[in-house]
């Protein structure tokens, strides 16, 4: 029987890709090279057992924000879903990849029916999804 807390590559991989998480801002967060990333994915190295923790707090922490964020949409009758499109600034804004974001509206979409629109950067600290983004804290 496999020991519950470990964490293969191939699980590891889904995990971050399901995240919208890019391997260079994994590795940042985890304090290594984008290239041990890569390898733990390919089976090359074991992952160590707080990367693979620090993997499933993302997982738990974003379940809980998409949770969040679909009650809000609800509530909010008129209000589409704003995804940003420009990486760098979203990241020095709220310290996550846009790609997370991005991700955390695509699946909020698919629960409540919302359409997603494009949000300039200036509106990102009023839309709802920025409500998730500090709730989480990846």
């Amino acid at each position: 029987m496999r020991n519950r807390s470990m964490m293969s590559g191939a699980e590891f991989q889904c995990a971050r890709e399901y995240l919208g998480l890019p391997v260079q801002w994994v590795a940042d967060s985890l304090e290594v090279d984008r290239r041990t990333v890569y390898r733990w994915e390919r089976g090359t190295f074991v992952i160590p057992q707080s990367a693979a923790d620090m993997m499933s707090e993302w997982l738990y922490r974003t379940s809980l924000a998409v949770g969040k964020v679909t009650v809000e949409v609800l509530r909010h009758k008129d209000t589409p879903l704003l995804a940003t499109s420009d990486e760098f600034d979203f990241m020095a804004a709220e310290g996550f990849p846009a790609s997370w974001q991005r991700m955390l509206c695509s699946r909020v979409a698919e629960r409540t029916g919302r359409g997603i629109v494009w949000m300039p950067l200036e509106d990102a600290s009023s839309a709802i999804v920025s409500m998730a983004v500090n709730e989480a804290k990846l």
